[in-house]
């Protein structure tokens, strides 16, 4: 399917004759972070929710929602993966983001980097 995006010239309603479609593995990267964490600069407990109510290895509960009564917001949200338990924390989608324009070849250069959040100097 993506070869035959590829070849055509012109996509209805792109306002451009030519359109790029690039695959990348995002699983790749969220696996790598859910992994090894702390290899990617999150905390001690980075798989912990940072906001929720849930108690446990991982202060997650279905039933206990981030903003719901009981619940309780973290200190420092970068230094965890996960805010609630289903969406990832902006540092988290940060080093996703990183490491999917690393696997794409794409040049990444410092400023790049700074724009995202991710290793400036």
């Amino acid at each position: 399917m993506l070869r035959g995006l590829r070849r055509r010239r012109a996509h209805p309603g792109s306002g451009t004759t030519t359109t790029s479609v690039v695959y990348a593995d995002l699983y790749r990267a969220v696996t790598d972070l859910v992994v090894s964490p702390g290899r990617h600069g999150f905390g001690d407990r980075p798989l912990e929710v940072c906001c929720g109510g849930g108690g446990g290895a991982y202060n997650f509960d279905t039933a206990s929602f981030c903003g719901a009564a009981g619940t309780k917001t973290c200190a420092d949200p970068s230094a965890y993966v996960y805010w609630d338990g289903v969406h990832f924390t902006e540092a988290a989608n940060r080093r996703i983001a990183y490491s999917v324009l690393q696997r794409l070849s794409w040049v990444v250069t410092e400023a790049g980097r700074c724009k995202i959040g991710c290793a400036c100097a």
